[in-house]
């Protein structure tokens, strides 16, 4: 694999597109250079991101598509918490914690009793390797502080695998629907922003390095909008 640093668009007209692959969210397409600036007679591959070549990938008619996260709505998700409550208070409490703060089911399984303070949760080394504050609102604090009474500080507030948490999720959850932890976490921003909620505060809570990937949550409101306007009678 060669080094494209500093390299020209006009040097790359002198290759071969072999193709494109995908990783994750970005595309990258493969070029076969028979001369390269530096490198005389070599033949090398190299991996260049899409913006590069963007004219060229475009003409190919190549789309990065967008995928919509999946949410369910706030009744349905009050369906769940209720049936919980009345089978298992444990199940609904975690429910109810993975829908009222939007944090990652891993970040659940780690949360410790000294991360839960009056009004807020400290999730330590998040996604990123980061900490962040998330807010509590007072019933969910209420609960948790009952629920953590008689264990140590530095005991596990839900000793339990990511598996059993899904597991917890998927009982729970609506007919005709799918639910994991981490649609909670959509759903909770998706509400969040129903509600008013200013776009950085939410990337904050969520704990997001970019606003662009909060912002996604915005395309998913906009036809609830669109809905709403609709009803209004002139």
């Amino acid at each position: 694999m060669c080094n494209l640093k500093g390299t020209t668009f006009e040097n790359l007209k002198k290759g071969h597109f072999l193709g494109v692959i995908r990783h994750r969210t970005k595309l990258y397409v493969i070029w076969e250079f028979s001369t390269f600036e530096k490198i005389e007679k070599q033949k090398c591959l190299g991996v260049v991101k899409l913006w590069f070549l963007q004219e060229r990938v475009e003409k190919k008619g190549i789309r990065n598509p967008k995928k919509l996260p999946k949410y369910i709505e706030k009744t349905k998700i009050d369906e769940m918490l209720e049936k919980a409550r009345n089978n298992n208070k444990r199940n609904y409490l975690i429910l109810l914690t993975l829908w009222r703060t939007g944090i990652r089911n891993s970040e659940l399984i780690n949360l410790k009793k000294r991360d839960i303070k009056v009004d807020e949760l400290t999730i330590r080394q998040g996604k990123g390797h980061k900490d962040r504050i998330v807010p509590l609102d007072n019933h969910l604090s209420d609960l948790l502080q009952y629920h953590t009474a008689k264990i140590p500080l530095d005991d596990e507030v839900f000793p339990l695998t990511s598996a059993q948490i899904r597991n917890i999720t998927h009982r729970y959850q609506p007919k005709e629907e799918v639910v994991k932890p981490h649609t909670l976490r959509h759903s909770f921003a998706v509400h969040c922003l129903k509600q008013g909620m200013n776009l950085r505060s939410l990337q904050k809570i969520l704990g997001h390095n970019d606003l662009a990937t909060t912002a996604v949550y915005l395309d998913l409101i906009a036809k609830d909008i669109k809905e709403d306007y609709n009803k209004i009678e002139w």
